[in-house]
């Protein structure tokens, strides 16, 4: 066989090798090591339906990726790698007082906008309406509602000398005692616009009470998302 033949044999066996190893082998790991995206739309609103400027922060897989602020005249873009775990988190800026909400997914779809929307509860005031007579009556009654939200309630007593058997027969009695109160009580419930929490506190007087005899209830919140210890917001006096 002509020398030259040979060769042209070889060189094209030789090119017909590599372009194989090549479609079959390098190209697809190329393809596999290209990196997808989505983008995510990122809207805030108050438990009043209104969009609110706050902040935000975005998890990928544990680690924090991005973080931001919404906007109050619409949807805030944010350009994400596809194949993740994803938790997203608001987050409060100056003056601002939202619990925590947590937006969990995985895998948005490549080249589609996935919406996000944060449905954000304000620490509120709670409202304390009273019945019973302190004093003529053992057992008083508390209504508390609020036009925000209160989350995850607990509440303490503490008392004058004069009172005894102080107790709030329907929340669980706990051995944590917050500052200087002498019960708490844990009811494992918000107060929010809908939803109202009655308190029943009993108690027996030792003699004629006086101005200066009380009950006190503080009551405490706790971000539930965070895990975060109570904290005291409110007192309130019964006499």
């Amino acid at each position: 066989m002509n020398k030259a033949v040979v060769f042209i044999v070889i060189f094209f066996i030789l090119v017909g090798g590599l372009a194989f190893l090549y479609f079959h082998f390098e190209k697809p790991a190329q393809k596999a090591d290209v990196v997808q995206y989505t983008n995510l739309t990122i809207f805030a609103e108050d438990n009043q339906g209104d969009l609110i400027h706050t902040g935000y922060l975005i998890y990928v897989n544990g680690s924090l990726y991005a973080g931001g602020e919404t906007d109050r005249l619409g949807g805030v873009k944010e350009l994400v790698t596809t194949n993740n775990e994803f938790v997203l988190k608001n987050v409060n800026l100056q003056n601002q007082s939202f619990y925590t909400e947590e937006i969990k997914f995985s895998s948005p779809i490549p080249n589609k906008v996935s919406r996000i929307d944060f449905q954000l509860d304000k620490l509120g005031i709670l409202d304390i309406a009273k019945k019973g007579n302190f004093g003529a009556d053992n057992k008083i009654t508390l209504i508390l509602s609020t036009d925000d939200a209160f989350r995850n309630l607990l509440y303490c007593l503490k008392w004058s000398e004069m009172l005894v058997a102080v107790q709030s027969p329907n929340d669980n009695l706990i051995s944590d005692i917050y500052d200087d109160n002498y019960k708490c009580y844990k009811t494992n419930s918000d107060v929010t616009q809908s939803k109202n929490y009655t308190i029943t506190i009993n108690y027996n007087a030792i003699g004629a009470l006086t101005p200066t005899d009380y009950i006190r209830l503080d009551f405490y919140d706790n971000d539930k998302n965070l895990n975060q210890t109570f904290t005291k917001r409110q007192e309130y006096f019964i006499k």
